[in-house]
């Protein structure tokens, strides 16, 4: 069942990316679109090359009835909130039909009459429209924000910001919770049960630069990594 999660996690991002421009997303940002999401919810930062040889083994075992194991526990919980799902056995009933299926079995073509094609055709013509439509009123519906070089702000939709890939999709926890600091001695770099309350990347320039929330560097897109005290030692409490 883990292939079918994968698959329409990556099912998903795409459909998510044609409705915001981009008509032909690669598969390296579905894959960290989906990383993001399950970063952001679970806590867990796994780069998107593991998502991309999930789904690559998915596709292998795509007509067969083998399946793939997501070592990662909280992966498989990411990816059934992004699909919707409030656990893993209401995945797998609504799912089971389809998987039950076979996929060899051969259906005898049908030659297609003129009717046929000219319905095809209407159907084609008024999906584009719908799609159109969906897409104007989910670009005007939906809230945008942006980095101002410190932190995320709401900000209004822009088809080129969009383009230069400058614009994400409004994220209330990112907004208040994720921003850059100058850390010192007295900043507090981990919290009283002892994990990370400091994240560190390099920006486009390779200058270290320090953030309150775990994610991706807003400029490189790059994971960040938590903070140390080798990190500390060395590059913020210099004796």
């Amino acid at each position: 069942m883990h292939k079918t999660l994968i698959l329409k996690a990556f099912n998903k991002a795409e459909a998510e990316r044609i409705l915001l421009g981009d008509k032909k997303p690669s598969l390296t940002n579905k894959a960290e679109d989906i990383a993001d999401y399950v970063s952001q919810e679970t806590g867990l930062v796994l780069g998107e090359r593991s998502y991309r040889d999930y789904r690559k083994d998915a596709e292998a075992l795509k007509i067969s009835d083998g399946d793939i194991n997501i070592k990662q526990h909280k992966v498989v919980c990411g990816l059934l909130k992004y699909l919707e799902f409030d656990n893993y056995e209401e995945f797998k009933k609504v799912n089971e039909a389809t998987i039950n299926n076979n996929p060899n079995l051969k259906v005898k073509k049908k030659t297609s009459s003129k009717f046929d094609v000219k319905y095809k055709i209407t159907l084609g013509i008024l999906c584009s429209l719908i799609i159109i439509f969906l897409s104007f009123k989910y670009l005007n519906t939906q809230r945008w924000m942006s980095w101002d070089g410190k932190q995320y702000i709401e900000t209004s939709f822009d088809e080129k910001k969009l383009e230069r890939g400058v614009l994400r999709l409004y994220n209330h926890d990112r907004l208040i919770g994720f921003k850059k600091i100058t850390p010192n001695c007295n900043t507090k770099f981990y919290t009283e049960s002892g994990n990370a309350n400091l994240w560190y990347g390099k920006n486009e320039n390779g200058v270290l630069e320090y953030f309150t929330a775990i994610g991706k560097h807003p400029k490189t897109g790059k994971t960040l990594k938590e903070i140390t005290d080798y990190m500390i030692k060395k590059h913020v409490c210099i004796d």
